[in-house]
């Protein structure tokens, strides 16, 4: 017996030893790889107190995040760091520890620096900022100057002193960071503006321009060779053309109308308002009126005064029954007299006529549960809900009283898109025949009627080309962008308007092609895309001038 247990208490000891050994291998080897990224963990700390350092001055975010990028793997290495799994010593593990600190406080860190920098910096350089141009800077121009971040946002208004904080700005850089006037590009929206912040600078070799310039001294040191631009001039008499004949197009034409007809004025619901005048503003504001329009005759000119309705739906209605060649009043009196205490003259919302059929069709505003939105009027007690309900049931009623024919559609058909199939069954049942208008019939009636549509559209896609290709933007990324876009109508028509546009904008860019010539917005896109993609001017003599401090100069006037 007392044998066994000194079997077992040797087992459990060489156990033991064994354990410790393996431990201190373990630890060893850990040691070992520690120790070799010593020297880069000191040397990145080296490199990061630089930036601590107020000789270095400001300490903006793309010097942080070089760092970061250099250290990426080496901080990797460092997170399964453990101290006591090594036989490091006490300083060793605090440079490490150090370093991992860092990593995760760098962005803190920065900021309370930048802070003690800018206080440290209004008091060095008071006397300095007391007479920029002849007077004393404030607080706001005085940070805004010292503030060296990769972009800086400054908001100010007419006559703030927008152009002195920028003669402040050069000559700051030029002094604290001895910053050389030719490395100092400053970037104005105007000639004019350009000019004249050039001439308030003051200093030989800082150069303002705008950035249209700056693109083409940029694609001509590349290509060695002046760009051919495009005239302005000649871009909506280019854009009306290529629009006219595209409408030739049977194809073309049938995305026009269908947009025109669908989806040129943005349907919202009524549930989407606050209230009666916030709808009735918004009608306004999106001019819905039908296009059916009366003539009018005014000292030997002939306008139109388009048809009013008092909703959305309606008015999309109303151009429904316009376009299949129905023959309709809107909210003509009914054929009896309904006058009474408590009622008015009934007027349905159509009367619809062809041949000796005469129908009536009430569009009801009701979800498919029967409510109404809260801004509706009710009256006696009654909620809005039940008092549209009682409306309804009373000029059911009255059709019912008097043999007439009486036709409903409801907002929630709208709402998932089987308003007009089921009018157009309703109809046909009631005995009335649809006669549809030609695509070419409804534009020419369109291009009649509404010429100020038409022109305001010929505008947008201006428009839309210009920002789209300002922003270097194609049309496949922002269809991928609308694919984001929650509410299922406004996507579809996004899709629609750039069905439209593509062909238009593609005859455009062909056009510039052909020409050899580029427009406002190539100047700035190929210049950038040309830089993004490492290539350095040709020209040497002109290369040195691609590398520049660059501040931009704006503001709200």
């Amino acid at each position: 017996m007392e044998l066994a247990l000194i079997y077992i208490l040797i087992a459990a000891v060489a156990y033991w030893i064994w354990r410790y050994r393996k431990n201190q291998q373990s630890k060893q080897e850990n040691t070992l790889y520690f120790r070799t990224k010593l020297t880069d963990v000191e040397t990145a700390l080296a490199e990061a107190d630089a930036y601590f350092n107020p000789a270095h001055g400001f300490f903006a975010c793309h010097s942080l995040k070089q760092w970061m990028d250099k250290y990426a793997a080496l901080k990797t290495a460092m997170d399964d760091f453990e101290p006591q799994q090594t036989l490091l010593k006490t300083e060793e593990i605090d440079t490490i520890q150090n370093f991992r600190a860092f990593h995760m406080n760098a962005d803190n860190l920065r900021s309370e620096y930048n802070q003690k920098f800018i206080q440290d910096e209004l008091q060095t350089y008071h006397s300095f900022f007391s007479n920029i141009e002849g007077r004393a800077l404030d607080l706001q121009q005085r940070t805004a100057i010292i503030t060296d971040e990769d972009n800086n946002l400054v908001i100010a208004g007419a006559g703030s002193g927008k152009t002195t904080t920028i003669v402040g700005k050069v000559k700051y850089i030029i002094d604290r960071y001895k910053a050389k006037p030719e490395e100092i590009l400053l970037i104005s929206f105007t000639k004019n503006a350009a000019s004249t912040l050039a001439e308030r600078i003051g200093v030989k070799g800082v150069k303002a321009r705008t950035f249209h310039k700056l693109g083409k001294d940029i694609i001509v040191a590349c290509e060695t060779k002046q760009p051919s631009i495009f005239d302005e001039a000649q871009f909506r008499p280019l854009i009306e053309r290529i629009f006219r004949e595209l409408v030739k197009q049977p194809q073309y034409l049938h995305q026009l109308t269908e947009y025109f007809t669908n989806y040129l004025k943005p349907v919202k619901s009524a549930f989407d308002f606050k209230d009666q005048g916030e709808y009735i503003q918004y009608l306004k504001d999106q001019n819905f009126k039908t296009y059916k329009a009366q003539r009018t005759d005014r000292n030997g000119k002939l306008t139109y005064r388009l048809e009013v309705v008092k909703s959305i739906e309606e008015c999309r209605i109303a151009n429904f029954l316009l376009f299949n060649n129905l023959s309709y009043e809107y909210e003509y009196p009914y054929e009896v007299a309904t006058v009474t205490e408590s009622h008015r003259q009934y007027k349905p919302d159509f009367t619809i006529k062809q041949g000796d059929k005469k129908i009536y069709l009430e569009h009801f505003g009701i979800t498919h549960d029967g409510r109404v939105p809260d801004w509706f009027s009710g009256a006696d007690g009654q909620t809005a809900t039940e008092k549209y309900r009682s409306d309804m049931e009373w000029k059911r009623t009255v059709h019912q009283q008097h043999g007439t024919t009486l036709l409903e559609s409801y907002s929630y058909e709208m709402s998932e898109g089987v308003l007009f199939d089921n009018l157009s069954a309703k109809l046909q049942e009631a005995g009335i025949a649809l006669k549809p208008k030609s695509e070419a019939e409804i534009w020419a009636l369109i291009s009649e009627v509404a010429p100020d549509e038409t022109a305001t559209f010929i505008t947008l896609i201006q428009t839309f080309i210009t920002l789209m290709k300002s922003n270097n933007h194609s049309i496949d990324e922002l269809l991928l962008k609308n694919k984001t876009i929650q509410l299922r109508y406004f996507r579809e028509r996004n899709i629609a308007f750039l069905e439209i546009l593509k062909p238009i904008y593609e005859a455009y860019q062909a056009h510039l092609k052909t020409r050899n010539e580029i427009d406002f917005s190539d100047m700035i896109n190929l210049p950038l895309n040309t830089l993004r993609q490492g290539h350095t001017p040709v020209n040497s003599a002109t290369s040195s001038s691609m590398s520049f401090r660059i501040y931009r100069w704006g503001g709200i006037n």
